[in-house]
């Protein structure tokens, strides 16, 4: 069983008034992977969602290798979604591993890679930086971008569109990610996982490194 508490982290016990999410695990899906859907792969699917994903859809992706970007790529290739990558040096064959039609890296001159590339359509935002959007703004006449990650942005173009989200999936959403675990159809990348003693370690990793999926903590 996975259990979901709308508030607070790393609680051993909880006195919740309220009961809290409880999903069953289905036998061929690990705790650890089970866990990667929180925070991770409901994000995604909620973005998938909220964006209206279609198989004519060309999507850019930023952060496309971190505890999000690795469930959304592959959601949005089981939609049917043409995919555009962005990732560090060190993620480029990671990111290609997951599904993404062009991989891109950010870290060189990106406005030369984008016009190499077919024109997307739609942005999904994991990252949250200002500049970054704005080179991508800046690349189209229409786009529209939704974000994860920052409430504010300011479209270069008349023909943009700007939106933050952050919703639930329901209870419905997070059953169909664990039946998509177990059929195969979505895969769990977890990067690392630390004992709850080294949290200081885990939170510095997650900050200062190159993400490749999620980092869990045991107890």
């Amino acid at each position: 069983m996975i259990g979901i508490q709308p508030n607070g982290a790393a609680k051993t016990i909880i006195n919740s008034q309220v009961p809290p999410l409880l999903f069953e695990v289905p036998q061929n899906v690990t705790l650890q992977a089970a866990t990667t859907l929180i925070g991770g792969g409901d994000a995604a699917l909620h973005a998938v969602q909220k964006s209206r994903i279609n198989k004519n859809d060309i999507v850019l992706v930023t952060g496309a290798s971190g505890g999000v970007g690795t469930y959304l790529v592959q959601l949005l290739k089981l939609a049917g979604a043409t995919v555009i990558a962005l990732a560090s040096s060190n993620n480029l064959a990671f990111v290609r591993m997951l599904g993404a039609d062009y991989v891109l890296n950010y870290q060189t001159d990106l406005r030369q890679q984008l016009g190499n590339v077919p024109q997307p359509n739609k942005v999904i935002d994991m990252v949250g930086q200002q500049d970054l959007l704005t080179v991508i703004s800046q690349q189209y006449e229409t786009l529209a971008i939704l974000s994860l990650s920052t409430q504010a942005f300011r479209p270069m173009k008349i023909n943009q569109h700007f939106e933050f989200s952050n919703g639930s999936v329901g209870i419905n959403g997070y059953q169909q990610l664990l039946a998509m675990l177990a059929n195969h159809q979505l895969c769990a990348h977890i990067q690392a996982e630390y004992n709850f003693a080294d949290i200081k370690k885990a939170h510095f990793d997650s900050k200062n490194g190159h993400s490749q999926g999620r980092i869990l903590l045991k107890f």
